[in-house]
């Protein structure tokens, strides 16, 4: 509902964000109000916030006036306003209409979270913009937030729009201009953002070149991805021949010596076998594969365990040797009474779910002693190099069990443990960086 024209002091207007940048000449227009009057009064709302009219506003400024006539605009919500008029009206240009569509996008996700919807609502939607009202059509329910944010700023589509936002947020101002001058079109101005600012300015100064300086910077664009793509695929080889080469050398030094077993007897064992998982290494596939030596599900039942009459044995597996697990127990002479899961932080490979778990079996022999206080069957680890253990099962087992402790397979040196392995200061050096 629209209230009677009053004279309003400008000083009370409140202008706002405004989606119009250009306003054009002010200057003609002053000079027409100064000639035959002020023919359509500006729109301002009930709290005195300018809904149309800048143009006149700004005039009236220029001019030296202190008050303008206005009329009010009973306005609903933030979305409706009346179609203003003015005589010397100009249209919006393309970066105005990028800033509209910003605006409704706002809007529009605004009333969603409003709504505690995370789409457009259906429904009519006007928002206030300048001089103009943006009307979009309909929403269809699922419609794009971006497609009714294109529509109602005026843009043919959706892809017209982010082309003519890409070259507001990447382009040199003169490609800009030039853009919102007709002189150079939206599309070809969205390429030209990949020129160098000096070649984009070459384009804006002489608008006949621009297609043919947009075709050579696609040209160089096309051969700057392929430099990039090779340099990506010669890095990733060497480092693929890098980590065969790597795997080769640790392979060559595990195999230089055999294990000696330690007599004796111990009550606390975690062992690590070498499961024959029968793959290697292969750059274009399975990246994890064991560099240590894999052993056969017989030889590791033929393992020495040199277990104490009461003991507990920590046995490392993996979901594929689970059920394994328990036969080598049995062959060994222990009952499982528990296994820890171990939660790496990050996830690994996988054919059906990409691992992010380990196991271990607790199991026993005897009646060994534990001071069982607040450890769970949980563990939080990081995830390192391979077959590599958390330092958090060793505090567990520091803490839970007693006696002499010998760790199978080893590949780190820690105090109080004997060990058993090829390759038992692998993680030293680094484990103290």
């Amino acid at each position: 509902m629209t209230q009677h024209v009053m004279d309003t002091r400008l000083d009370q207007i409140k202008i706002g964000s405004r989606a119009r940048k250009d306003l054009g000449d002010i200057g003609l227009l002053a000079e027409s109000i100064q000639q035959i009057g002020l023919l359509q009064p500006i729109g301002i709302d009930q709290n005195y916030r300018l809904v149309f009219g800048e143009r006149r506003y700004r005039a009236f400024e220029k001019l030296g006036r202190e008050t303008i006539p206005a009329r009010i605009v009973r306005v609903d919500s933030l979305l409706q306003a009346e179609h203003a008029e003015n005589e010397i009206r100009k249209d919006f240009t393309a970066s105005e209409r990028v800033a509209i569509a910003k605006a409704v996008e706002e809007e529009i996700k605004a009333q969603g979270e409003r709504r505690g919807r995370p789409k457009a609502d259906s429904g009519q939607t006007d928002l206030i913009v300048d001089e103009k009202v943006v009307n979009s059509p309909q929403f269809e329910p699922g419609q794009k937030t971006r497609d009714a944010a294109a529509m109602a700023a005026g843009f043919d589509s959706e892809w017209a729009y982010r082309q003519a936002k890409k070259v507001t947020e990447d382009g040199t101002q003169e490609l800009i201009d030039a853009m919102d001058q007709g002189e150079i079109t939206i599309s070809t101005a969205a390429i030209l953002t990949k020129a160098t600012p000096e070649e984009q300015r070459q384009a804006a100064a002489y608008p006949t070149m621009a297609v043919s300086i947009a075709k050579a910077t696609k040209i160089k664009e096309r051969e700057i991805k392929e430099a990039a793509k090779q340099q990506k695929q010669a890095v990733s080889e060497e480092k693929k021949q890098a980590r065969i080469n790597d795997i080769n050398a640790q392979a060559a030094l595990i195999s230089e010596s055999a294990p000696e077993i330690p007599a004796g007897p111990f009550h606390v064992i975690s062992i690590d076998p070498p499961w024959p998982y029968g793959t290697e290494y292969d750059p274009h596939g399975r990246r994890a594969a064991n560099p240590y030596p894999e052993m056969s599900l017989e030889d590791i039942a033929g393992l020495e365990i040199p277990a104490a009459d009461d003991c507990v044995l920590w046995l490392w597996t993996t979901h594929k040797f689970m059920r394994h697990s328990f036969g080598l127990l049995d062959k060994w002479g222990f009952r499982d009474v528990a296994i820890l899961t171990w939660v790496k932080d990050r996830m690994g490979l996988g054919a059906w779910l990409r691992s992010q778990t380990e196991y271990c079996i607790m199991a026993v022999k005897g009646s060994p002693p534990v001071q069982l206080s607040n450890q769970t069957t949980v563990i939080h680890g990081p995830l390192r190099e391979h077959s590599r253990k958390p330092d958090a099962f060793y505090d567990l087992v520091n803490g839970l069990c007693v006696g002499a402790k010998l760790d199978y397979f080893s590949r780190e040196k820690r105090e109080g443990w004997a060990q058993v392995g090829n390759t038992l200061d692998l993680f030293t050096a680094e484990a103290n960086q």
